[in-house]
């Protein structure tokens, strides 16, 4: 939302401050609390679960607890502990990063459609079919996916883009330290023409004046 402010209105305020994710301890209390008011049961290891895969936002802690406790309410006699949080998380498709089956979607269009990136808020508003002047769900999930990017073979199981499935960690910078190698080349043979051709100006530049001079 700041980032819709221009730099004239954003300067009026004097002190712009940037509101940072809730650690984990943080949201347990949260949960906690929330349990208290909701009057639900619950254990520490119970909040724990549930803060884990909030993805540091209080409003998506809220929302997980309240689904974990209809089930619960069915299948655990309105207790939560660990394991029950974490039985109805899995039931509800949310992995132990926070990501729910649309968000690894997404992933995995950023990677095969875009080649892992970077990407726009719009380029792939079609794929949960958001209009763009709403963009708040998108942006958490693209900075969920931003968090997540180094890990993304963990989250999703692939290789980086460009290498083949059995791709390992050495292949992977193996194939880094070849596209370095390849721009440096690529840089200094662009510079050895630059200056050739600066050299060869000013030889030209010199012999024009010297011809004019006699």
């Amino acid at each position: 939302m700041l980032a819709w402010l221009t730099s004239p209105l954003r300067d009026r305020f004097g002190v712009v401050v940037r509101l940072d994710f809730y650690a984990q301890e943080e949201l347990q209390t949260i949960v906690s609390r929330s349990a208290q008011v909701l009057q639900i049961g619950i254990d520490e290891a119970g909040t724990a679960e549930v803060a884990r895969r909030s993805r540091g936002t209080p409003r998506i802690a809220n929302r997980l607890l309240k689904r974990v406790r209809d089930y619960a309410q069915v299948r655990a006699d309105g207790f939560i502990t660990q394991a029950v949080a974490a039985q109805a998380l899995r039931l509800l498709e949310v992995d132990d990063f926070g990501l729910d089956k649309m968000d690894r979607q997404l992933l995995l269009t950023i990677i095969d459609k875009f080649n892992g990136g970077p990407v726009g808020a719009r380029n792939p508003r079609g794929l949960r079919s958001t209009k763009s002047a709403r963009p708040s769900r998108t942006s958490t999930n693209l900075f969920c996916c931003r968090v997540v990017t180094s890990s993304v073979p963990r989250v999703v199981g692939l290789p980086p883009p460009g290498l083949p499935p059995s791709a390992t960690p050495a292949a992977c910078r193996g194939a880094a330290q070849v596209v370095v190698a390849a721009w440096v080349v690529h840089t200094a043979i662009t510079l050895y023409i630059l200056l050739s051709l600066r050299t060869r100006s000013s030889t030209f530049s010199r012999a024009a004046l010297a011809d004019k001079m006699a």
